[in-house]
């Protein structure tokens, strides 16, 4: 009987944990990807990104092989520098703004527009900037416009994950619970489930601490491409909530060891 306990509650507690799991991981996208305006806020940062600015780059080449006579190009250097002059302009740190913010929009599914910047505005900028490198281009864009897309921005559409992720954070801590507790209460020895329990959060402050700050903090960026750049943003913005977070995962973690270890024998 005794052994057949020990069973049950460990397959209670395994279960009980994958429910935690989720219900940590869904609490975190809550305070990073889910909170609108996160992106936006982070804007000005990201637009003086290299690969963001490369993007961009990219794009203003996609828009002037459209307009600029065949065979005629403009040097990559040369390009680079204009939008590292343009990408200064208060009006075009506005307008990407509001692109960041349709972005997030576009995340939660509250828009489908496509992420561009753009307008008479903007293609002025433009012409300006690329101006002292290219004559010909710079008339081109004054004369056609311009249309700058962002590729790293054109984000998935999680609006259902968005818009039950309160209900599911509830139904898998309560299950979690549950679960833990029926396996406190058959348990042979609570003191193994009290530690499996603090083994688990400590693992899981180091995940969480991997996933929502060291990856967004040295990989994503490493990466050097404008999505992992526009992914790192949206993953750090929870800033100190998630410090905090991992912090308490932790401190939990380390306190339930310690009290398994001093409590007699349950």
């Amino acid at each position: 009987m005794r052994t057949l306990r020990r069973l049950l509650s460990t397959i209670l507690v395994s279960i009980g944990l994958t429910f935690a799991s989720l219900a940590i991981f869904v609490h975190l996208t809550q305070i990073s990807i889910l909170q609108t305006g996160r992106l936006q806020s982070q804007s000005s940062t990201l637009l003086q990104n290299q690969a963001v600015q490369s993007a961009i780059a990219d794009s203003i080449t996609a828009s002037l092989n459209e307009i600029l006579p065949q065979g005629y190009y403009v040097p990559t250097a040369s390009l680079d520098q204009a939008v590292a002059s343009f990408s200064k302009n208060p009006t075009v740190i506005q307008q990407f703004a509001s692109a960041m913010g349709q972005a997030q929009a576009r995340l939660l599914g509250q828009s489908n527009k496509p992420i561009v910047i753009g307008g008479p505005q903007v293609a002025s900028i433009v012409a300006t900037a690329i101006a002292p490198y290219s004559q010909e281009a710079a008339s081109a864009i004054a004369n056609n416009g311009l249309t700058l897309t962002i590729p790293g921005a054109k984000l998935p559409n999680i609006s259902w994950y968005a818009k039950h992720a309160s209900t599911i954070l509830a139904i898998t801590r309560d299950i979690a619970i549950l679960f833990i507790a029926i396996a406190l209460v058959i348990s042979p020895s609570r003191k193994k489930v009290i530690k499996h329990v603090s083994f688990w959060l400590i693992g899981m402050s180091f995940i969480g601490g991997f996933i929502f700050w060291v990856a967004p903090t040295y990989i994503l960026p490493a990466l050097d491409t404008s999505w992992s750049n526009f992914a790192a943003a949206l993953l750090k913005v929870g800033g100190a909530q998630m410090v905090r977070f991992f912090a308490l995962l932790f401190g939990s973690g380390v306190a339930g060891y310690i009290v398994s270890k001093l409590l007699p024998s349950l």
